[in-house]
């Protein structure tokens, strides 16, 4: 089997186990993950954080925009970026923000006259499907957050995902980053040390 039709079996796999999570499995994963991620040093130090709108049962982050609107931080979504492919800019997320779909069905911010660039981030939570030792992350297949994050090679990005989506049977390919970390509900892992650390 070649590495894309493993990569395929793999996401469809995680997709389906996903998606049989319960709400309350899913609320509960997301506030630990969130307690882990505020004692985070990257976290504490950033300013401009951009999340994702979670969707089919992706580990949430907003409650992590709670915690970071009430400590003065400023919350971005990404947006389809029309003037350069396939690449994500980021738009302000507030408590009021209106939202709206994009032409994939994921929630954006209504407002887009004022997003910023990707590496005007300090932190960025990227989705993922699965994970591996490496830091290396599964995505849903578009490549948005891959061709973005290679052109901002300085700004940190964590992987948000509960902690069985770990799989070191992910084959990577060449266009694929690794993360700074993979966040989930049992800490903040690191490509050298999958073991969860609380600093």
């Amino acid at each position: 089997m070649d590495v894309r039709s493993i990569r395929h079996q793999l996401r469809k796999q995680f997709l389906q186990q996903r998606c049989q999570l319960t709400v309350d499995v899913q609320q509960q994963a997301a506030k630990q993950a969130c307690r882990f991620l505020l004692q985070d040093l990257i976290f504490i130090r950033s300013q401009h954080i951009g999340i994702y709108w979670p969707q089919a049962g992706e580990l949430d982050p907003r409650p992590i925009a709670q915690h970071a609107w009430r400590l003065g931080k400023k919350i971005y979504l990404p947006v389809l970026a029309p003037l350069q492919l396939n690449q994500l800019s980021f738009a302000r997320l507030t408590p009021i923000t209106p939202l709206t779909l994009n032409r994939f069905g994921i929630v954006e911010p209504a407002n887009t006259i004022a997003r910023i660039p990707a590496c005007q981030l300090d932190l960025i939570l990227c989705p993922l499907v699965a994970f591996n030792a490496q830091g290396y992350r599964l995505g849903m297949g578009g490549g948005f957050y891959d061709r973005t994050l290679a052109h901002i090679p300085k700004t940190r990005r964590y992987g948000f995902g509960y902690s069985w989506q770990h799989s070191e049977a992910l084959p990577i390919e060449k266009w694929d980053l690794p993360m700074n970390g993979i966040l989930t509900e049992k800490g903040l892992l690191t490509h050298q040390n999958l073991s969860p650390s609380r600093n």
